[in-house]
């Protein structure tokens, strides 16, 4: 066999015409169909025989679109075609066939661009079905995890430069600072447990309108009726809005809506958000006491302010420069209170905010306070120390400064100056606020 090679085994490998089928063709319009071939089929649509000027063919409809075919071919002497071969009116593009509709949108499936508007942000369902997580401890037991919502729809703390720093520690929206919502009333409830029954007092503000609305009423409350702004850093609406209401003890139904007024073109540029802080008593307040010291006993003074005589120092005597600070009360009993007071040199008292008296001596003077209500309550001090007269060494020894006092109902004594003697503590009456109603809680069985 090797003799033949490189032929074959058996022989010459002879060529032999193999007559398979034709592949297609891209044939440009302008060259001429070989004449041994004739039109066998017509792959583009055939005219309207009654309107063959306006719908001959269906790419005048789609002129991007159409890819459309002729087949041509040989016939033998029975007329039977053979030897085909499909020609196509343009090439096949690498990357795709374009497919755009200039004519008619009705059959374009080129996708519009998508903006966000108020109706692309939908607003989030509830999550009704948050399945609990049991997870095993390292002592054989579990622990079961159940998530739940602070507020339906869940809400998002938010921030914005357009906004008070009271605004950005407590404001909230529902979603995480992505969308405006613009024009469209976002409504939302709360669960808030409240301690005990007594006047509450609700504070806040939003932007750009705030409604509230408690325990299932139809009507907002006085002030939120609607309240616009209240949450802003300049302008004509910084004020935060406030309704006193007394509540009861237990689970306390409240439901905001916030509308955030259209504008801007992105949240940035016009934030929506809203808070709300619910304080027990008179107005809302966060104080810090500052921790002042025993200034007592002096040899310059009498029984009551060697016994109760507080100041920021006990050794500088901060001649001519006020000294102020605020000490948080909780009053038990309702009733009438009484105040007795002294200072070296001057001191000034203020109750829940409000003036109420004041002091010029080391002998004891009184300040009555009627009708406290049970609950926080704020007194706030100032006191001076006057500068020596002239000729007198400016010395802890020779000028002393303090401020005493003892409040009292009936004789029994609730709070003295001393109290002012401790470490720096803060004080409010803030019981709930929005930011603790945000995202979800989590309990463990």
């Amino acid at each position: 066999m090797s003799y033949y090679y490189p032929e074959g085994y058996f022989g010459p490998i002879c060529d032999s015409e193999i007559n398979p089928s034709t592949p297609a063709r891209y044939v440009p319009p302008t060259e001429v169909v070989p004449v041994q071939r004739t039109l066998f089929l017509d792959g583009n649509p055939a005219p309207d025989p009654e309107n063959p000027e306006e719908n001959q063919y269906l790419n005048q409809y789609f002129p991007d679109m159409p890819q459309f075919w002729k087949e041509v071919c040989k016939f033998d002497e029975n007329g039977v075609p053979f030897d085909c071969e499909t020609i196509f009116t343009k090439p096949y593009p690498k990357d795709g066939i374009p497919f755009v509709a200039p004519r008619s949108n009705l059959y374009s499936p080129v996708l519009p661009t998508i903006t966000v508007a108020p109706d692309s942000c939908l607003p989030f369902d509830p999550d009704i079905n948050i399945r609990p997580i049991t997870r095993f401890n390292p002592d054989g037991t579990s622990t079961t995890y159940t998530r739940t919502q602070r507020s339906t729809p869940v809400t998002f703390p938010v921030y914005s430069d357009l906004w008070s720093t009271e605004a950005n520690k407590y404001a909230v929206w529902t979603d995480n600072s992505q969308c405006r919502r613009e024009g469209v009333v976002q409504t939302v409830t709360y669960q808030i447990p409240i301690p005990a029954t007594d006047n509450y007092t609700i504070t806040g503000g939003g932007d750009d309108t705030l409604k509230i609305f408690l325990s299932g009423s139809s009507t907002a409350l006085s002030n939120f009726n609607p309240a616009t702004g209240g949450i802003f850093a300049s302008g004509s609406y910084t004020t935060p809005y406030s309704n006193t209401v007394a509540l009861n003890s237990g689970t306390l139904t409240m439901v905001v809506q916030c509308t955030n007024n259209a504008g801007g073109t992105g949240y940035g540029d016009n934030p929506g958000g809203w808070y709300v802080k619910i304080c027990r008593g008179g107005a809302c307040y966060e104080q810090t006491a500052a921790s002042w010291m025993r200034a007592g006993p002096h040899q310059l003074w009498p029984a009551f302010m060697n016994t109760y005589a507080a100041f920021p120092s006990n050794t500088d005597p901060t001649s001519g420069s006020a000294q102020t600070t605020s000490i948080s009360i909780n009053i038990e009993t309702a009733g009438n209170y009484v105040l007795e007071v002294a200072a070296d040199n001057t001191a000034s008292f203020t109750w829940d905010g409000a003036s109420i008296g004041s002091s010029s001596s080391t002998t004891t003077s009184s300040i009555n306070i009627n009708t406290v209500s049970t609950g926080p309550h704020t007194l706030g001090i100032s006191v001076t120390n006057n500068t020596p007269a002239s000729g007198t060494a400016d010395t802890w020894a020779n000028n002393p400064g303090g401020v005493a006092y003892t409040l009292s109902l009936g004789g029994t004594v609730v709070s003295t100056s001393l109290d002012l003697v401790t470490n720096t503590t803060t004080s409010s009456n803030l019981i709930w606020h929005t930011r603790l109603g945000t995202g979800y809680a989590v309990t463990t069985t």
